[in-house]
């Protein structure tokens, strides 16, 4: 694709001041085919710059100067976003975006970063490499919800990108896996701001998330199912149990997994051939943000690492080590995906 001659499409960012919003503004900058003209937050406010002073600014590189005197407008003024947008990225909380989103899919598509409708049938939720044939499931959702212009599709939790890929893969190559327990050490980055205060989180762990849990039990089953005429239905293969913990890391998310297959049992060394050799779509059609190598596997019996890992595909590539064999079940490996670009505004 010549994308220098391309017209870029126009989008909002809904939350743009919150540590997801910021995330979404700084990777749309220079995008080539994205162009940013609504941004939205829980009142109007004269300039970007000003909006986000208050909160603080939390990414490590500058406010986009493209941004910085953009007006901020009332979340709520969905009439202004239609004017001036094709389509929105949204980072509103669950309960406002339970409200506000489907107003906004009636008038225009939302990609969204909110929980809400995840577990809804007729909503597709995306791991491009994994899942991207959901899409399909649109056209239906917009029937039934009676939206005119848009839809919704949204992406899973965060800490679910470090290990779908690497179990996906598996499943793709006729390896069905039967049982998985995943234990996620996940980043304060992931509570957002203010998030979890420092003398909770400091020289400790914290060993329940709201929510964490049964999002990592139930989201796999609709990400590995199948989009039919009257929705998505479940995959029913494998059984998934969780535990999930907050950990004094900045950014990016662990998750240990032990696993065991239904029948057949390949190597280790097939397993990283499997996972070396993985491409999806966004592989495919060479998107701007897909990473070249969507699982990065490290040999060094010491990683994967946040400090040394997250940043791996520019933040979009999964990073798995660490694979064995194990006692209870077949196979374990430890895994890490940064939860604010690939887990938040870039999945």
């Amino acid at each position: 694709m010549d994308e220098s001659n391309m017209k870029k499409f126009k989008v909002g960012v809904l939350a743009a001041t919150g540590a997801v919003g910021q995330n979404y503004v700084n990777l749309l900058e220079n995008h080539p085919w994205f162009e940013i003209t609504f941004l939205a937050a829980s009142k109007d406010s004269e300039s970007y710059g000003e909006a986000v002073s208050k909160r603080g600014w939390f990414v490590s590189s500058d406010i986009p100067e493209n941004v910085k005197n953009m007006k901020v407008y009332d979340a709520r003024n969905i009439e202004k976003a239609a004017e001036l947008c094709d389509f929105v990225f949204s980072a509103l909380g669950s309960d406002v975006a339970k409200e506000l989103e489907p107003l906004y899919a009636s008038e225009l598509p939302v990609v969204s970063n909110s929980s809400a409708y995840r577990r809804d049938e007729l909503v597709p939720m995306l791991i491009p490499e994994i899942n991207a044939d959901h899409a399909k499931i649109i056209p239906a959702q917009k029937k039934a919800k009676c939206f005119k212009n848009g839809f919704i599709a949204v992406k899973p939790n965060c800490s679910l990108q470090s290990y779908m890929k690497p179990i996906y893969a598996l499943i793709k190559e006729g390896y069905q896996i039967d049982k998985m327990i995943v234990t996620t050490l996940q980043a304060s980055s992931g509570a957002g701001r203010p998030g979890v205060p420092s003398l909770d989180l400091i020289d400790n762990i914290i060993p329940y998330i709201q929510g964490e849990e049964s999002k990592s039990e139930n989201e796999p089953y609709k990400i590995l199912g199948q989009a039919t005429e009257h929705g998505i239905k479940n995959y029913e293969g494998i059984k998934i149990s969780a535990n999930c913990a907050r950990v004094p890391v900045r950014d990016g998310h662990t998750a240990a997994v032990n696993f065991s297959f239904k029948d057949k049992k390949p190597s280790i060394e097939e397993i990283i051939k499997i996972w070396e050799n993985f491409k999806g779509k966004p592989q495919e059609y060479n998107l701007p943000f897909a990473p070249k190598q969507p699982i990065v596997y490290r040999r060094e019996e010491n990683r994967p690492q946040p400090v040394l890992d997250r940043e791996a595909g520019k933040g979009m590539a999964i990073s798995v080590g660490r694979l064995r064999e194990c006692e209870v079940f077949d196979y374990k490996f430890v895994c890490l995906s940064h939860n604010t670009i690939r887990g938040a505004a870039g999945g």
